[in-house]
């Protein structure tokens, strides 16, 4: 694996077109908006928290080719390659190959060049600012991915649940230090669902509600959605949509004559 100038976006290396990157700007953190309040009769100014916006991202590439004519199809090649019209598509690094932004062309690219050698900065903006896993908890971990030490990952943590108790314990891992908001997956037969995670004291009751051995309830907590079998199912639903904090989050699950699965898909999140 080359650490020093390699990736791809959108799964186009930047290597197929001959490029090398010589320099990734990535901000340490995203910008941010800070939330405040001046109250009359108050020293000072209250704090009431802060956001995070995008996060801007310059890479900046050499490239060198043997004729104009090769290095004028190159550039439209690049050119196509980071076409905003494609809309957000993953950046990964080989430097840092297991995690991916999602991001989208924002600005110009003026290139500076001597003969068939160039030299251009690619200005990118990441709407969503935060790095995610390459896969998500779906797929098993495996050689070859792209991970690397440091993701806090672990090997062989369940993401699949099988419920046949009226009350059952697990645990939930995110490897992760931003909280993330998974897509939960209910598959098979029971009724009276509750469920709550201990950890962040989030949790939801899907009382009336009766599923059948053949139903699929998909939660999408991200964008507080409920679809049974592909259809609305959100006026069951009473409680928060839990999120998944950093390490263990310890979930309690409750129904009636169950017999289902469990699953938790989402990528981990990380601050950078």
């Amino acid at each position: 694996m080359d650490l020093r100038g390699g990736g791809n976006i959108g799964g186009t290396s930047f290597e197929s077109l001959g490029l090398l990157l010589t320099k990734a700007d990535i901000p340490l953190l995203p910008t941010t908006r800070q939330i405040e309040e001046e109250i009359p009769g108050y020293d000072g100014i209250l704090d009431l928290g802060t956001e995070f916006g995008a996060r801007m991202i310059e890479l900046t590439f050499n490239m060198m080719e043997s004729d104009e004519v090769t290095f004028q199809s190159k550039l439209s090649a690049i050119a196509s390659m980071f076409n905003p019209r494609k809309g957000i598509q993953p950046l990964v690094l080989n430097r840092s190959s297991g995690k991916q932004y999602f991001v989208k062309f924002n600005g110009t690219i003026p290139i500076e060049r001597v003969a068939q050698f160039g030299t251009f900065t690619v200005p990118l903006k990441a709407f969503d600012p935060f790095a995610y896993s390459v896969t998500d908890t779906s797929e098993p971990l495996q050689f070859g991915q792209g991970y690397t030490f440091g993701q806090g990952l672990r090997a062989g943590s369940p993401y699949s649940f099988s419920i046949t108790n009226e009350v059952t314990n697990f645990n939930v891992y995110h490897a992760g230090n931003m909280e993330v908001k998974p897509l939960i997956r209910i598959s098979g037969k029971g009724s009276n669902i509750v469920m709550t995670n201990d950890t962040t004291q989030e949790g939801f009751s899907l009382l009336d509600l009766s599923l059948n051995s053949d139903d699929v309830l998909e939660m999408d907590c991200a964008t507080s959605r409920i679809l049974l079998n592909g259809s609305n199912a959100l006026y069951a639903f009473t409680g928060m949509f839990p999120k998944l904090a950093e390490g263990d989050n310890a979930f309690e699950f409750t129904a009636s004559t169950p017999n289902m699965t469990i699953d938790f898909v989402f990528k981990h999140r990380y601050l950078y």
